[in-house]
């Protein structure tokens, strides 16, 4: 979110501050924290998706 603010300023920042440069790179970080972030839930999820289902005990859910 602030890479967005900061790409939104621009040029308009401080003249002194390679602004746009900024925002580029937290744009960078920002989607390469995602890519991280999305794997580790993709092996979540697959690992749950993997397991083998709990055994059922009782009546059947559609009989009771």
């Amino acid at each position: 979110m602030v890479a967005i603010g900061v790409l939104i300023v621009g040029n308009a920042g401080p003249g002194f501050l390679p602004v746009a440069a900024i925002g580029e790179m937290l744009l960078w970080i920002a989607a390469l924290l995602t890519l991280v972030t999305g794997y580790d839930y993709l092996r979540a999820g697959l690992a749950h998706m993997t397991q083998a289902a709990p055994p059922r005990h009782g009546k059947p859910q559609h009989l009771a």
